[in-house]
């Protein structure tokens, strides 16, 4: 059955009857939708070309939109070969649900028998609205195989009556519900060049027939318009939920008399010997229901018709057949007299027509029982009556019952219509008894009491045996009562004993008496007898609780931290007395964690006071293996000992580094701390802050955010020389001090740096620099002096320094010749490991010679007194020292 399909089940024999009987229904103005092949024909194209159909719906009414279609479109494919289809735009949200062609799966899991060369099948469904009116559900593109020179090449693209599910032959359109819709035939549409078809034409007889009834099939009313005579006939039969049948040619028995393929009937497309006659002949059709019979026939130019299809109702066969179907007795066996016995008898009608107006019958010794005429049955229901007997004053013995239904007029089956049973009336009984009626049992026990069965008057038979609690708050549980076994066999004039146990090995059910009543039947013989089981109440018992909060079931290596251990009761009656505490450590290794309780003994006391609670301290040392421990607490108290358990991480001990290490006041030093416990980080969490301090001095706080920190802080005023300790401490929950040393040294001495140099220098001099270092007023020899030249220009030079005398140092600079003009800095930096380092400014001119200044000057001199005269000039300024003599110089007297 095809998915879509499913919804057309209960739907498909009404469609089909409606098709047999459409003569009858009225016409409306309203028109069947149709699917149709457009355009209705194409000439041939050349061989390769792509040749393409539309399958077209119509007349699709408003008010019952198209949802979906499963639709088989044929074409020989030797002339024109499906190649694929596309949907059209008709249905919105269309999904492709199956997809064959050729035989071979495009969509969906596979093809089925139908499919084959030349078939395309297409299955479609909506999750939209569905649509109406008129147009495309699909396009299929063919491939022309043939030239447009053939003569008597030509295709039918037809719908093939296939079978699909419970609706018939294809196409079917489906509706919003799933439900087939009622079509118009389908029109098909035509390839090449085709020639006048043959019409097939065919009767029946009888017209209405009924089940089992043979109809004859005739088809020689098809006939040739041209005058060709019909040598083929080939007939196919479906029924809803049958595979069809078809009628196919022999096998051929000669060669010159070799038929084309029958194309409307793929799978079996196969050559077939023409055959001439048209009668079927007689054929019983098999069940009754809406048949479709399809005709397609072929004449002596190999020219096959268009199928024509007829629909056949079959009636169902009139059968009367009325039948007791099951007769019984309550009770059968072991009846007591006086015992009223109840029967019932289901009639059923098993024929094909209503059943109206028959009796039923009960015979007993001595009595007839009827019931009321015109009792009515419909075909395949059924019907109870109930009788009763009172066997007071019946003496014990066998007795035959009769039960009847008499026949129905042309009934044929009538070994149905009795029924037989017999009774079995005792004069014997039977009793019961319980050994011991009070049973006692502890708490948590399991208790028992013997079933006795007597036979008394010489009864014999099989006595059952039922047990359930009565009149008690809590019924006993199926599970923890038993009786065994359910079932005696008791001999005359003997006994026979079954067990009763009731098990509270659970503690399912609370103290108190529970009362089961055991009952013991045999045919209508019922006895019981009562058991009473007293449930003792539990003796005094006691529990340990323990309460850990959120991490303390973690402690650092060094560390300790505390549980706290409670003394309860919570069942009455209540403990009284006193509980010792120990305690065991798994596994055991050496440094372990160490456990102590205060108090080591608890205590409950009703009424007075109590002191039920305990803490438990647990050390490490920073020796304990890290490690996950098993700790359990033992409460011991006379014969009653019960435990509890918790699970307790020891963690390495954490670890600060500081960098640097040592430094005066005021150095900045970071603190790197690792390995510290953050219970935040587990289902409890809840923010850890840690504390740093400078030995008793608050450098600063902060909340941890994993289990390592870092952690800066400058030096602050402390005693020089000695090792200070760093703290980081975790007050909760694990009480952490985690230290580090810190040498503070003494404050370095400022190292002092003086410079000397000339204030003017010429281009073509040497600049001479002094520097002097000194610590506390003391020449001192530096680690390192460093001389910067900065340039007019902005660039600098590193002078390399000389130390010519204890804390004195000379550099010298080459003024150049040219470009040289301008300002010159000088910065020395002084470096001394263990004082403060020291730096000094400097700077000088670099200016234009007298000469250069006054160049304009001399010329005029010279052009007015003579070379003579310039010459005079030039050596005064000489010996006046103009030209050399720097601006720091003393003059020559």
């Amino acid at each position: 059955m095809r998915p879509f399909l499913t919804a057309v089940l209960l739907v498909s024999v009404m469609i089909l009857s409606l098709s047999a009987i459409h003569s009858a229904i009225p016409v409306h103005a309203v028109r069947a939708p149709t699917v149709s092949i457009n355009p209705s024909s194409r000439p041939l194209a050349s061989a390769g070309s792509t040749v393409t159909y539309d399958v077209n719906v119509s007349n699709i009414d408003p008010s019952n939109p198209v949802a979906g279609w499963t639709i088989y479109v044929e074409s020989n494919s030797s002339v024109l070969n499906p190649v694929s289809i596309t949907l059209g735009t008709f249905l919105s949200g269309a999904i492709e649900q199956v997809l064959c062609i050729n035989g071979f799966a495009v969509v969906g899991p596979g093809c089925n028998i139908d499919d084959g060369v030349g078939i395309v099948h297409s299955e479609v469904y909506t999750t939209g609205s569905g649509n109406f009116g008129n147009g495309t559900l699909f396009t299929i593109s063919f491939s022309s195989k043939v030239s447009p020179t053939c003569t008597a090449c030509y295709s039918l693209v037809s719908f093939p009556s296939f079978p699909v599910g419970d609706v018939g032959v294809s196409p079917v359109l489906y509706d919003l519900a799933g439900l087939a819709m009622l079509e118009s035939p389908p029109v098909g549409g035509s390839y090449g060049n085709i020639p006048v078809l043959p019409i097939a034409e065919f009767t029946w007889k009888p017209l209405a027939p009924s089940d089992g009834d043979t109809v004859t099939f005739n088809g020689t009313s098809s006939h040739d318009p041209q005058g060709h005579n019909i040598v083929d006939y080939a007939w196919t039969f479906q029924q809803a939920n049958i595979p069809p049948f078809y009628s196919l040619p022999p096998t051929p028995s000669d060669n010159h008399r070799i038929c084309t393929p029958l194309p409307d009937f793929s799978p079996f497309n196969v050559s077939s010997t023409c055959t001439g006659s048209g009668d079927f002949g007689s054929r019983s059709l098999l069940f009754a229901g809406n048949w479709t019979v399809t005709l397609v026939v072929r004449n002596d130019q190999g020219v096959l018709s268009r199928s024509t299809t007829h629909f056949v109702y079959v009636a169902p066969k009139r059968v009367v057949d009325l039948a007791i179907s099951n007769f019984t007795a309550s009770p059968i066996n072991n009846i007591v007299p006086g015992t009223i016995i109840t029967f019932k008898v289901i009639v059923q009608n098993l024929g094909t027509i209503p059943a109206t107006g028959f009796n039923v019958s009960l015979s007993v010794p001595g009595n007839v029982y009827l019931v009321r005429d015109n009792n009515f049955l419909s075909p395949g229901s059924g019907q109870s009556f109930m009788f009763t007997w009172n066997t007071t004053g019946i003496q014990p013995g066998s007795y035959m019952i009769h039960a009847r239904v008499p026949p129905l007029v042309n009934e044929t089956n009538t070994a149905n219509n009795d029924a037989y049973l017999t009774v079995m009336v005792t004069g014997g009984d039977f009793g019961i008894r319980a050994s011991p009626t009070f049973v006692t049992l502890p708490y948590a026990g399991v208790g028992s009491s013997t079933i006795i069965m007597t036979s008394l008057n010489g009864f014999s038979g099989t006595v059952a045996l039922r047990a359930m609690t009565i009149g008690v708050v809590y019924p006993i549980p199926v599970n923890l009562l038993t009786l065994s076994p359910g079932q005696v066999t008791l001999p005359s004039f003997s006994s026979a004993n079954a067990t009763l146990t009731f098990s509270n090995l659970g503690q399912a059910l609370p103290p108190g008496f529970y009362s089961v009543n055991v009952n013991g039947t045999s045919g209508s013989a019922s006895h019981s007898t009562i058991v009473t089981f007293d449930v003792l109440p539990p003796p005094p018992d006691f529990q340990l609780l323990l309460s850990i909060s959120p991490g303390s079931n973690m402690v650092v290596a060094g560390g300790t931290t505390t549980i706290g251990v409670q003394l309860t009761s919570f069942s009455y009656p209540y403990f009284n007395g006193n509980v010792t505490l120990t305690d065991q450590v798994s596994p055991i290794v050496s440094n372990g964690p160490t456990l102590l309780f205060s108090p080591k003994q608890i205590s409950l006391t009703y009424p007075g006071s109590e002191n039920p609670f305990s803490q438990l301290s647990i050390s490490t040392t920073a020796l304990t293996p890290p490690g996950n421990y098993t700790i359990t607490i033992i409460g011991t108290s006379g014969t009653l000992v019960h435990t509890a358990q918790f699970h307790l991480v020891v963690l390495p001990p954490p670890f600060l580094a500081l960098n640097p290490s040592s430094g005066s006041v005021g150095t900045k030093v970071t603190v790197h701390g690792s390995g510290f416990l953050n219970p935040s980080q587990g289902p409890y969490s809840y923010p850890v802050q840690l504390e740093m301090t400078f030995d008793d001095q608050l450098v600063g706080l902060f909340y941890l955010q994993g289990s390592s920190f870092n952690f800066t802080f400058d030096v602050p005023h402390a005693q020089e020389g000695i090792v200070h300790q760093i703290h980081a401490k975790e007050l909760y929950p694990s009480n952490l001090d985690v230290q580090a040393g810190f040498l503070v040294l003494p404050e370095p001495i400022a190292l002092s740096v003086s410079v000397s140099v000339g204030t003017i220098y010429f281009p073509g001099d040497t600049a001479t620099i002094f520097a002097m270092t000194s610590l506390a007023g003391q020449s001192t020899t530096v680690s390192s002096l460093q001389v910067l030249l900065i340039r007019p220009n902005g660039s600098n030079i590193t002078l390399n320094a000389v130390l010519i005398s204890p804390g004195v140092y000379k550099a010298s600079y080459a003024v150049p010749a040219t470009g040289s003009i301008g300002t010159y800095g000088m910065i020395v930096k002084a470096y001394q490991v263990g004082s403060v380092n020291g730096s000094a400014l400097a700077s000088f001119e670099v200016e234009p010679t007298w000469l250069q200044s006054n160049g304009r000057n001399v010329i005029a001199a010279t052009s007015l007194v003579g070379a003579a005269g310039a010459l005079g000039v030039v050596a005064l300024a000489w010996r006046n020292g103009y030209f050399t003599r720097r601006k720091d110089e003393f003059l020559i007297p």
